[in-house]
């Protein structure tokens, strides 16, 4: 991490798993990285890392809504908006790269940078489009709370269904049931075409 700009805000959690040493194989320092950082955030919720007891569960949520990933990737952060950071051990040559997932409808990105790269450097240089920071020092201003590494700040109208990136239509959110929910709208809008008025939506529970 970049120590100079990057603030840690609590203790890490730390808890072996056999999913450390799978990643480790393609990106050695996975290991470590976690031990020193697992369930920490950074400069008061803007970047997290997920706990080691909840990557299983946090990638497996990434993979509902984008399954072509399956058996891929990790899913080990997130910014304050629930967009999450995963690794691809077995892509850029097998050194792992990063992907990038918005479930709010703007889909996959690869970032074609390793995870020592990514996390020393790119993070950093790149924060504004990778962590929404100017977003979330607004959010922050106008009262908004800090988002704990459960939870995030998404949309009350989903961007998906016409919904603006503006303050008013922000809230705080459990991550996973907003991951949820947006993956079904997706599912149900992924195929209509442009411009196509939407109607009523089914959410399961």
């Amino acid at each position: 991490m970049t120590s100079e700009y990057f603030t840690v805000d609590n203790l890490p959690t730390f808890t072996d798993d056999p999913i450390l040493e799978t990643v480790e194989k393609a990106v050695p320092g996975f290991t470590k990285f976690m031990a020193q950082y697992s369930g920490v955030s950074f400069n008061d919720g803007l970047y997290r890392i997920h706990a080691v007891d909840q990557l299983r569960r946090i990638t497996a949520m990434c993979i509902e809504a984008f399954p072509a990933y399956e058996n891929r990737i990790i899913c080990y952060s997130s910014n304050w908006m629930g967009h999450l950071f995963a690794i691809d051990p077995s892509d850029n040559n097998g050194k792992g790269s990063i992907v990038l997932f918005d479930s709010d409808g703007a889909g996959d990105f690869d970032i074609p940078f390793t995870f020592a790269e990514f996390q020393d450097k790119i993070l950093f240089d790149d924060r504004e489009e990778l962590l929404q920071e100017s977003l979330y020092e607004q959010w922050k201003k106008s009262g908004g709370e800090t988002p704990t590494n459960e939870q995030c700040v998404g949309f009350d109208v989903p961007l998906m269904l016409g919904g603006e990136i503006e303050l008013s239509n922000m809230k705080l959110s459990d991550m996973s049931l907003y991951w949820s929910i947006n993956t079904q709208i997706y599912a149900q809008v992924k195929d209509l075409p442009p411009g196509t008025p939407i109607g009523d939506f089914r959410i399961e529970d």
